[in-house]
């Protein structure tokens, strides 16, 4: 893809950091409003989400908003209601359709604003991801594009049950952090002391019990709660261009979405995990300079023709094997379903099998640790390792090795027949790896089903103890060449720890092969040789560029650790972050959690997360928030202790027991 520009000119940007944007029901959304110093009025542009304006996700988009405002855009950055500097209530987690409707509001409130033009689009990554397509699903206006990074329009089968599992270290480290950051006090102090009005509604509903993140652990299965969490993506009419990564938690919402969108859309995948694709230490790309680039088009009308080819082919993305960046259409033109069945001997044949027969596995609750880390707090982390510890605690089976670099493009189909031979729940994740003439084996892509929790209700009955049945699942999307002389190899185990929950007792299994039970792959493949798409190039990130101009210090940690005596297993993440706040003072936010499970005892698995804010507010009062979480599979229990200067202003404990 060539890079276009908006207008070369640059301006001076003036930041209006509490602008207040009235709901119908009467609740205001804050907002910062950054405009170019240049006469106006300008499109605008919005980002949205629960994670605070004023400070951490202020931080972290920052230089983002600058550049857009510099630009010729009036950006915003906006809080939910509820959180950060807005009033209301945010009634419960994960609606993406009420906090839609929301969202809508604030468009067509800002396009009819003096210094808007009343040409509107909206962006954002991870949860604004999410609510760039929820927004765009309500229709407001002034809507005229989109670029969600990193989002999904399904939180249930995307994030938290992905295959009707549960998720585990991806959802779970981010209870503590949300309760922390609804107990920090607003951090923009307005001369009126709405702030502080703001605040004191907020903990007092918090300390009446009125948890809003309790809730999605009392629904399992796919219900009305859940549907609130799903977006009609085929009602978008605007213009969409998607932005994800191969690694990320919700590569297959960006995917999903991509392929129902009705509109014009483009999409850029890469290798990245959940962080923004400029500080990605991996093929970083220039996500900010496509970003005005779309908008430019369908706000401004600059570039309606689009580059040369774009329209045909509209997805560019990372061959990961080949490390080549590919355009193509998305599930690319050509593809050949090459169907490989499990055989005797832990072989996987293009030949049918002659004879029937199948393999015992009796599950292991730590298999998974070298599969990657879902991530959803940007650290930057926990790609996929080599695979053969975990494969060496699967059912294994293998091809020869290929006679030439085969392409693989979109999602890896599996139908394994599988009797549950003891234990009261079957869950299954198979994946995909290739092994090298040396023995290394990489991972190609991952998938995950449970039995009990599947999302047609028609299909929601656990399975029958001894019965052999069909399971049939898709692994998530991939682009990927598997070079000469390796082989393909499928491992299926029962865990996938820590990505997903271990089931509470550790079943056995017996996986059937053969002419009476066709287990087999199903691997969408450029036939004989061909390549993908055509060569494509990104844009590069500037060098030398502060892309983090509030930030003091920062640190991840990703940590595992074994007990040789016990077998307990544990996966450590968190991360330290402290900025400068723009009002004077600063904010620290250091949190992490534990993922702990032991094959010996998987009902004991278990989730403890910490976070602790620390705030010295402009007028220099010193405010200490400590979260914390236990979760196990079925519970979870928070508590938080606020203090001001040393003082106790409020301890509670709240539990889904």
């Amino acid at each position: 893809m060539s890079v276009a520009t908006s207008s070369e000119a640059r301006h001076e940007v003036r930041r209006i950091r509490n602008v207040l944007i009235p709901l119908a029901d009467g609740a205001e959304l804050a907002a910062s409003l950054y405009l170019p110093d240049a006469p106006g009025p300008h499109p605008a542009l919005i980002s949205y989400y629960p994670y605070r304006k004023d400070d951490l996700v202020g931080a972290g988009y920052e230089y983002a908003r600058s550049e857009l405002a510099a630009h010729g855009y009036a950006s915003l950055l906006v809080d939910f209601r509820g959180t950060g500097s807005s009033s209301g209530v945010c009634t419960t987690t994960f609606d993406l359709r009420a906090e839609g409707r929301d969202g809508a509001q604030a468009v067509d409130w800002a396009g009819a604003q003096e210094w808007c033009d009343g040409n509107v689009g909206v962006w954002g990554m991870s949860y604004g991801g999410c609510m760039s397509l929820a927004i765009a699903a309500e229709r407001p206006s002034c809507l005229r594009a989109i670029v969600p990074l990193f989002g999904s329009p399904d939180l249930y089968d995307h994030y938290v049950h992905p295959g009707g599992t549960e998720n585990l270290v991806g959802n779970s480290v981010r209870e503590a952090m949300m309760l922390a950051m609804d107990l920090a006090p607003p951090t923009h102090q307005d001369p009126k002391g709405r702030w502080l009005e703001v605040w004191r509604e907020r903990m007092a509903r918090l300390e009446r019990g009125e948890l809003h993140s309790l809730a999605w652990t009392e629904h399992k299965h796919f219900d009305a709660y859940w549907r609130r969490s799903t977006v009609d993506v085929e009602q978008i009419e605007v213009p969409a261009f998607l932005i994800s990564g191969w690694n990320d938690v919700l590569l297959k919402g960006m995917t999903s979405a991509y392929e129902r969108l009705p509109g014009a859309k483009r999409m850029v995948v890469g290798p990245w995990t959940h962080i923004l694709p400029d500080v990605s230490p991996w093929e970083p790309f220039d996500w900010l300079a496509e970003l005005r680039r779309w908008f430019d088009r369908w706000l401004r009308g600059i570039g309606d023709d689009g580059d040369a080819g774009e329209e045909d082919a509209p997805v560019t993305f990372f061959v990961q094997g080949s490390e080549e960046w590919r355009r193509a259409s998305w599930p690319p033109a050509g593809i050949e379903a090459r169907v490989l069945h499990l055989d005797a001997g832990g072989r996987l044949a293009l030949d049918q099998p002659v004879e029937s027969g199948g393999e015992r596995y009796e599950a292991v609750a730590t298999v998974g640790i070298r599969g990657g880390l879902w991530d959803p707090v940007g650290l930057g982390v926990g790609y996929p390792r080599e695979q053969t510890p975990d494969d060496l605690r699967s059912l294994v089976y293998e091809t020869e090795p290929v006679d030439h670099d085969v392409e693989i493009a979109g999602e890896i189909g599996v139908a394994l027949h599988v009797a549950l031979e003891r234990g009261d729940e079957l869950q299954l994740v198979a994946k995909l790896s290739h092994v090298s003439p040396q023995g290394a084996s990489t991972l190609i892509a991952s998938g995950w089903f449970n039995a009990a929790h599947r999302r047609s209700s028609s299909q929601s009955e656990p399975m029958m103890a001894g019965r052999v049945e069909e399971v049939a699942f898709s692994l998530w999307p991939t682009a990927f060449m598997v070079p000469t002389g390796h082989r393909l190899r499928l491992a299926v185990a029962c865990a996938d720890f820590p990505r997903i929950w271990p089931t509470p007792s550790s079943p056995t299994i017996r996986l059937m092969r053969g002419p009476a039970h066709p287990s087999r792959v199903v691997v969408p493949v450029i036939p004989n040789g061909a390549r993908l798409g055509e060569p494509a190039e990104v844009p590069r990130p500037q060098t030398g560029v502060d892309r983090s101009p509030w930030l003091i210090e920062a640190g991840p940690t990703y940590r595992e650790t074994e007990d040789h005596v016990t077998g307990e297993r544990s996966v450590t993440i968190g991360n330290l972050m402290r900025f400068a706040l723009p009002q004077g003072g600063e904010i620290g936010m250091d949190y992490d959690g534990t993922a702990t499970a032991r094959d010996a005892d998987p009902s004991g698995a278990r989730f403890n997360g910490r976070s602790r804010i620390r705030t010295t507010l402009p007028a220099g009062e010193r405010v200490e928030v400590t979260a914390r979480s236990h979760l196990t599979r079925d519970r979870m229990l928070l508590e938080a202790r606020v203090t001001m200067e040393g003082t106790v202003l409020m301890e509670r404990r709240w539990t889904s027991f």
